[in-house]
C-alpha cells in the first residue's frame, strides 16, 4: 500500500483505531490509485512488525449476584470474578471488599 502511496506508515498497528479524516483520506488514495496504479518495486521494503506489545484491556467483568438476608447470618462474598479481555481471554481477578 505504501508503494501506491496509500499510506505513509511504516509500522503495522493492527490494534489501533482509526479516525475519521486518516479513513476518508486512506479510501480517496486508494481510489486515485485504482485509477492511476504505480508498477511495483522490484524489492519491496518489508514491514517491520510493530514493536509495541499489546496491553490487554479489561471489556466485560461478571456480574455479581445480589445479596438477601432475612436474618443474622455469615456471608461468604466471592473471592474472585472472572474478567474477560480485548483480545479474548478471561482471568480470574481477586475482588476486593
Amino acid at each position: 500500500m505504501s508503494e501506491n502511496g496509500i499510506t505513509t506508515e511504516t509500522l503495522f498497528h493492527p490494534t489501533e483505531g482509526t479516525t475519521r479524516g486518516q479513513f476518508a483520506t486512506f479510501l480517496m488514495r486508494s481510489h486515485n490509485a485504482l485509477k492511476n496504479p504505480i508498477a511495483p518495486s522490484p524489492n519491496p521494503d518489508p514491514i517491520e512488525p510493530d514493536p509495541t506489545p499489546v496491553i490487554p484491556k479489561a471489556v466485560f467483568v461478571e456480574e455479581l449476584l445480589p445479596l438477601h438476608f432475612t436474618t443474622i447470618q455469615l456471608v461468604q462474598l466471592p473471592q474472585t470474578v472472572e474478567v474477560t479481555f480485548n483480545e479474548g481471554s478471561k482471568k480470574m481477578n481477586p475482588v476486593v471488599w
